[in-house]
């Protein structure tokens, strides 16, 4: 199996430092510009099956993706959002850290990861051979990244940035 593990393209809220979580989220237009290059450096990549998540910034860098794959199937799935972040979502980033949003309603990690887990299972079940096109989103990617590193749900925030179009390849056995 291979995972094409992609995060979406920029956009306008984080231009702007706004905290998105499940919130759509906007490409800007060097966002659109990102998204385009992505599809042209995956123009040519034999891939099986694209899942994106549903949020509009993931759906719409996967769509451009989708333009040099019109065979392949695109599915949107609520699975692959991002960390959900309550309260915080829509808020300025600035002077925000992880250890002050105890007693905020947040996804922890141990939830997030286990959402990448049933992610992976599902598709490591149905395209064990395939290669497999994931457009989602910093979070998430990350948790994804630690469960087919063999990585414990404490270590998501330990896998690095990705930046916007940002790829991760990962090759062989998911997990």
């Amino acid at each position: 199996m291979k995972i094409i593990l992609v995060r979406h393209a920029e956009t306008e809220e984080g231009k702007a430092r706004i905290v998105l979580g499940h919130l759509p989220g906007h490409l800007s237009s060097k966002g659109v510009e990102q998204a385009k290059a992505l599809a042209l450096q995956l123009k040519d990549e034999p891939i099986d099956v694209i899942f994106s998540s549903d949020l509009e910034r993931a759906a719409d860098t996967a769509r451009q993706v989708a333009k040099f794959h019109p065979d392949v199937p695109l599915h949107f799935v609520e699975g692959l959002r991002e960390r959900y972040l309550g309260d915080l979502q829509g808020t300025k980033k600035e002077g925000l850290v992880w250890h002050e949003y105890a007693g905020l309603e947040y996804e922890h990690d141990d939830a997030l990861f286990a959402r990448a887990r049933r992610f992976l299972e599902k598709i490591a079940s149905e395209y064990p051979d395939g290669t497999v096109l994931v457009v989602a989103h910093h979070d998430i990617n990350n948790a994804l990244t630690a469960v087919i590193r063999g990585r414990a749900a404490r270590d998501v925030r330990d896998m690095g940035r990705q930046e916007n179009c940002g790829v991760r390849v990962f090759e062989g056995k998911v997990f």
